[in-house]
């Protein structure tokens, strides 16, 4: 039968590790590995399997595809290195490196932004100021007047249309937004990076320049019916899944016409995992965890979709699994296995590639239609499986 065994927020090696004890195991069966990227590290090289690294740019497959790369959360410069990665991508894409043809009206295919690094939690300030002082004839150093309570950058509009001739994509792991208690500043306190007092005033900070940047784009922003004529609200932008990535990058690179993208979901259809799932009798996920599993925007939501679709069981492995009461019933997965004995789970890298494949082995001789065949007098096999050697 054919296994396909799907990585979600683990190392490659891990799925490596998981296929090797299968066929150890079960040496008749076909597994095989497919990486769905959810705009995390990673992007590029899941998506056009070129080996690319994080901030350097893909220029074969859908697209130019850039990641933007980590930055330390205190470090206020980390948009110029951000600004630096998208306009090399951005000259690529313009240039028709993107390895498909362009439109009849010379519009580059796409530029895809991966925003699923730490980056300088500034709402995408640097990122943009950094663009627009190469791509305006001002430039974005040429701040509003002095007197300006808002600091709105009145060349907003402007970077909007110099971006206009290029599509221009954000892809984000998570549906974080950019305010609120699931937030930028909400996940560094919770991650211990900020103090609560400070990721307060973050928060605050965040809030007045979001406002102020969308009150710039003029009629671009949504009027705000609630609060009256001529009021502006920057709630769709703030609130959008994945605006709070990198640092609120996302949010800034919609303000100027970027599609924002779930992660997982896009990455899903680019490697083609419905298809790839119809033609499996099996899917397994390897996993970093299931306690508390939020399955949305996660590769593991994907996989369950596209083997849901086409009647195929998926089961899932991973270091420590709760009681199917606990938050999987009714969510798909046939079967959760984590390593028996309570000795030391799956790490996702090299060294714990002994445990997910003795994993891997131990749950091959229960799915595996050879393993139990025996049992079937006259060769009947399992209803999910094809003939086999």
């Amino acid at each position: 039968m054919h296994v396909l065994v799907v990585p979600d927020r683990v190392p490659r090696a891990a799925a490596d590790a998981v296929v090797t004890g299968w066929r150890d195991a079960a040496p008749h069966d076909d597994a095989t590995v497919l990486v769905v990227p959810d705009g995390g590290p990673g992007w590029a090289d899941a998506v056009t399997g070129t080996g690319t690294v994080t901030g350097t740019v893909t220029v074969t497959g859908p697209g130019v595809h850039v990641e933007l790369p980590a930055a330390d959360p205190a470090e206020p410069s980390g948009g110029a290195a951000d600004a630096a990665v998208v306009l090399d991508g951005l000259s690529r894409a313009r240039a028709g490196d993107d390895g498909r043809a362009r439109s009849t009206e010379g519009r580059a295919r796409s530029l895809t932004v991966a925003l699923g690094t730490p980056g300088t939690p500034d709402a995408g300030a640097g990122l943009l100021t950094g663009l627009a002082d190469a791509l305006l004839p001002g430039g974005g150093s040429a701040r509003p007047s002095a007197g300006s309570p808002t600091g709105a950058p009145t060349w907003l509009p402007a970077l909007a249309r110099a971006l206009a001739d290029v599509d221009l994509v954000a892809v984000a792991p998570a549906p974080t937004p950019l305010l609120g208690l699931r937030g930028t500043a909400a996940g560094l306190a919770a991650d211990g990076v900020l103090d609560p007092g400070a990721a307060q005033a973050l928060e605050q900070r965040l809030s007045v320049q979001a406002h102020a940047w969308v009150a710039a784009l003029g009629d671009a922003a949504r009027p705000d019916l609630l609060v009256g004529p001529g009021a502006r609200t920057a709630s769709r932008f703030t609130r959008a899944p994945g605006a709070g990535s990198h640092g609120g990058a996302g949010f800034a690179l919609a303000l100027v016409g970027a599609r924002l993208l779930p992660g997982p979901a896009h990455g899903a259809h680019l490697v083609g995992l419905a298809g790839a799932a119809a033609a499996a009798d099996l899917v397994v996920v390897v996993r970093e965890g299931l306690e508390h599993v939020d399955l949305d925007g996660t590769v593991l939501a994907q996989a369950l979709a596209a083997a849901g679709a086409q009647g195929v069981p998926l089961v899932v492995l991973a270091p420590r699994v709760p009681p199917l009461a606990g938050g999987l019933r009714g969510t798909g997965v046939a079967a959760a296995y984590a390593p028996l004995g309570g000795g030391t789970p799956p790490d996702g890298g090299v060294a714990g590639a002994g445990t997910w494949a003795a994993l891997a082995a131990r749950v091959a001789r229960t799915w595996s239609p050879a393993s139990w065949a025996g049992a079937y007098a006259g060769g009947r096999q399992h209803p999910r499986t094809r003939e086999h050697p």
